[in-house]
């Protein structure tokens, strides 16, 4: 949607949807979803529609009691209030406002709405006396009315088909007749029917509007005619222009079959005019656009002799106060969501004007409860009807907070001449902490500008986006943000329309058993149209992936992406696909043993390298990650993270790489430790089938701090499809995946020489480094300063957090577990020894030595690298550390040998 503010003002108003019995429930025995779910979801359409002719949806709350608070663009005239002045109205105006009402009709009709519910209340004029329809989507969203217990429609203004029909009609030509009935009474002056819309029942008002219909079934007359008969003493004086008669006659027809849609209606010649304008105006002329920016801010500190224009309007003397309200030129979603910001509370605001009705808890206890639990006699003074009444939002005390806003705040530079990024220079509020941040209108503000600038330039500007990523993301624009991070591009809509999703195929009864136990405590995703969408993205992933099969679990990861691009199955699908091909490769083939297998392995390992006492305890008690972990990988946490919390884990999740959520895994099992410590395998499953509430924040930080503390080569993986080694390091530095048998043997990873090079500063001795070590490859590359997960972790160190654990702040200590004689022979300078068969004493516990003593001192801030002969013993060695205690404990890979050919050992007494 991308309506702009302009002139309109913000309004809302409630009604109360259907509810359920109590003993309801659907086929498969399951309670019936709400009413208001389903309005809610259907109502999400709506919010896609952008039409210089109809008023702007913006928002559907859901509160207690089925009640229902609908926010929209909304404007203080309307053709109620011209009637009520009792004049008439030139035919030229009649005809401007047919006009404008059938384009925006006809808009309606190809989207497969109709409004009907067409009457002068809702049809406003803007300040220019443009004609804005309101309301449009009421019979859309409650399901052409089922959901609701209240009739939909103005009484007066129904087609006869909407009175003897007792089914719900989707036919678009109802709304012609309204039109109809609307403009007679703008070309009388007056309201028809008074005499019959003053009573109590509106028996009498449908059987004269049936005796119309009737009266032409038997020709014996138009219902023009008797429409001008029954008001005959209100005529005006002259002729009625027969253009016009014949156009109300069209509109007035009885028969839905023979009375013209509102496309058809366009044609007609009362609109020929107006319709020849139009298309003499289709041929843009380019000779004359406004900018946004204003002569005197683009020329501000130049003087310049500008020529003067020969056609556009004629020049104004302008100061800065004189100039275009910039705050207008905002998309209206976007106000609105800085008015909810600003204190802005629909409820609230209705519940002042007692648009929503409060009743006292005592008067809502019903008088009798039978022993089938049936209720009678409740007070609850539930409103069923519907109040037509819509509340103005004032903006105001918006405008009040952002009128310090300049011209540059609204149209920042995205890239200055010097190559700075916008992310170098932030307001004020970047180092508060998010939640602060998120409820703070000025920085929200100047978020959602930068971010929609440079989304409006992607894929060019993709790692600008990921630059203001790194420090956090809009939420009005999350899902636009996702997607450039994950590189989405191509014709994403045809794609998506290529693939069949209609047939039935085998996993569709388990998609339909997932589905209503996806995350349904959303609104959304708990909607009839929610579930509808959800089995649409699957099967047409299924069906685009033929090499992959569909895995429990596929539902959450999509539930993220559905929820944020709800009115988008097509971009929902895209990130979905590229979400999968990069965090989870292969984690989706029909046998995924071997994936799964290693990277619990490898997250194992994880787990003793930086929580070794954890993994002790959990290791003692068999409490393996099989148990536990499949579901936070598979899924990527959206099985156990409520939605809100996904997002902001994603949020930086989709800045790292695959490996990164191996330490999100590591992270949570952190903030849980204190009671996992004390818990035994029984408890410990009990934890994890209803896992406690996780302090995300505090949780995505420890895994950044984590991630950027562990040596990439130590979680390096067979099945990581984006690791490509380098070329200009000589290949005995690096080191190749370990088989799936290796890694569940040994509890502590890997490491290879060129990542010890880096850890211990031996870039000047290492043959064939050049004086400096390198980068290795992209496992690197997403750990140097620039990489977006160090600038996050910059991020953290602003707020105030502990910056411990980066790279720069973690150097290692060599560990040489060999004889004394090999020792002597050839080691690294600096390094300890402790020769394995004397390290430990019977207790298990280290010999005292002075090595022993200086390994100890350095346990918690220095990675321990054990160098040993090939075999055994060094993982041997590396796992008794762990038993002690000693975190951050890894196993040189290939061990000494390695450092001879790299020619870093140096013989006792010789100089490096």
């Amino acid at each position: 949607m991308s309506s702009v503010l302009g002139s309109a003002c913000l309004g809302a108003y409630t009604f109360c949807a259907r509810q359920h019995g109590q003993e309801e429930c659907d086929s498969k025995g399951l309670p019936l979803t709400p009413y208001s779910i389903n309005v809610a979801g259907r109502f999400q359409s709506l919010l896609e529609l952008d039409h210089g002719g109809l008023c702007a949806y913006l928002d559907i709350k859901r509160i207690r009691n089925e009640r229902l608070l609908v926010v929209s663009e909304w404007y203080e005239d309307s053709v109620e209030k011209h009637m009520q002045s009792q004049q008439t109205n030139v035919v030229d105006s009649l005809r401007r406002l047919a006009h404008q009402v059938l384009e925006a009709l006809a808009y309606l009709n190809r989207h497969n709405i109709v409004h009907h519910c067409l009457a002068p209340d809702n049809i406003l004029f803007t300040p220019q006396g443009d004609v804005k329809l309101h309301n449009y989507g009421l019979y859309h969203m409650t399901d052409c009315g089922r959901a609701v217990r209240f009739p939909i429609g103005s009484p007066r203004h129904l087609a006869p088909e909407t009175i003897v029909k007792s089914s719900p009609s989707l036919s678009p030509k109802v709304d012609v007749w309204s039109l109809g009935v609307i403009l007679l009474e703008l070309y009388l002056g007056t309201q028809l029917y008074p005499d019959l819309c003053i009573t109590s029942s509106l028996s009498p008002l449908f059987k004269r509007i049936l005796l119309l219909a009737q009266n032409f079934h038997r020709k014996e007359e138009h219902p023009l005619t008797g429409l001008l008969e029954m008001e005959k003493h209100k005529t005006r004086e002259e002729p009625m222009p027969s253009n016009l008669r014949s156009f109300l006659e069209a509109c007035l027809t009885p028969l839905p079959s023979e009375r013209p849609s509102p496309a058809e209606l366009l044609c007609h010649p009362f609109l020929a005019d107006l319709q020849n304008d139009r298309k003499k105006k289709n041929g843009v002329n380019f000779s004359f656009l406004p900018s946004p920016f204003k002569q005197l801010h683009r020329c501000h500190d130049l003087n310049f002799d500008l020529p003067t224009t020969t056609h556009g309007p004629p020049p104004q003397p302008h100061t800065v106060a004189s100039e275009d309200d910039h705050f207008a030129d905002r998309r209206i979603r976007e106000v609105y969501y800085l008015w909810s910001l600003a204190g802005g509370e629909v409820e609230a605001e209705l519940r002042k004007t007692s648009l929503i009705p409060s009743t006292p808890p005592i008067c809502s206890l019903p008088c009798v409860v039978t022993s089938g639990r049936e209720e009678h006699g409740s007070g609850s003074g539930l409103v069923t009807h519907y109040d037509r009444s819509v509340l103005l939002l004032s903006l105001d005390q918006l405008r009040k907070r952002l009128e310090g806003m300049s011209v540059a705040d609204y149209y920042p530079l995205t890239e200055t001449s010097g190559g700075t990024m916008p992310g170098q220079e932030r307001h004020d509020s970047s180092s508060l902490p998010l939640a602060i941040k998120e409820k703070d209108v000025e920085y929200q503000f100047h978020r959602m500008v930068m971010f929609t600038r440079l989304l409006e330039s992607y894929p060019h500007s993709r790692s600008l986006v990921m630059a203001e990523a790194v420090v956090d993301v809009c939420p009005l624009v999350r899902a636009e943000v996702w997607a450039a991070l994950l590189g989405v591009k191509g014709d994403i809509q045809e794609e998506y329309a290529a693939i069949d999703k209609d047939t039935e195929q085998l996993t569709d009864r388990q998609i339909d058993v997932d589905i209503p136990r996806c995350h349904q405590y959303d609104t959304l995703l708990s909607s009839r149209d929610g579930h509808c969408k959800f089995k649409r993205i699957l099967k047409a992933w299924i069906g685009s992936h033929p090499a992959l099969v569909y895995w429990q679990g596929l539902d959450s990861l999509c539930a993220p992406f559905l929820a944020l691009n709800f009115n988008d199955e097509a971009l929902a699908l895209a990130c979905l696909s590229t979400f999968i091909s990069k965090y989870l490769h292969n984690f989706f083939l029909k046998d995924n043993s071997s994936i799964m297998q290693e990277y619990l392995a490898v997250f194992s390992q994880m787990i003793a390298f930086h929580e070794p006492a954890l993994f002790n305890h959990l290791d003692s008690t068999a409490f393996n990650p099989e148990l536990y972990a499949i579901p936070w990988f598979l899924t990527m946490f959206t099985h156990i993270l409520p939605l809100h919390k996904i997002y902001y884990l994603w949020d930086t999740l989709l800045l790292g790489n695959c490996s990164f959520p191996l330490f999100v895994g590591v992270s949570i099992l952190q903030h849980l430790r204190d009671d996992l410590l004390t818990f035994d395998f029984n408890e410990c499953i009990l934890m994890f089938s209803d896992m406690p509430d996780i302090d995300i924040q505090a949780c995505i930080h420890d895994a950044v701090r984590a991630y950027l503390a562990t040596p990439p080569s130590t979680y390096l993986r067979k099945h990581d499809h984006t690791y490509s080694p380098p070329t200009d390091v000589p290949p005995e530095a690096l080191r190749e995946p370990l088989s799936l048998d290796v890694l569940r043997q040994e509890s502590c990873p890997h490491i290879s020489a060129h990542d010890v090079i880096a850890l211990c500063g031996l870039e000047y001795h290492a043959l064939g480094y050049g004086g400096g070590a390198r980068e290795s490859g992209p496992t690197h590359s997403l750990r140097s300063p620039s990489s977006p997960l160090q600038r996050r972790a910059e991020v953290g160190r602003r707020r105030g957090k502990s910056g411990k654990g980066g790279r720069k702040g973690r150097k290692g200590v060599l560990v040489d577990i060999r004889s004394q004689e090999e020792f002597r022979a050839g080691h690294v300078p600096g390094s300890l020894s402790l020769p394995h068969q004397l390290a430990f004493q019977p207790d298990g516990s280290l010999t005292p030595s002075l090595p022993s003593s200086s390994l100890s001192s350095v346990r918690t801030s220095r990675v321990i690298i054990v160098v040993a002969n090939k075999g055994k013993s060094g993982p041997e060695f590396a796992r008794q550390l762990v038993r002690l205690r000693f975190p951050h404990v890894c196993v040189l890979h290939n061990g000494a040998a390695v450092l001879r050919s790299l020619g870093l050992l140096t013989a006792l007494g010789e100089d490096p």
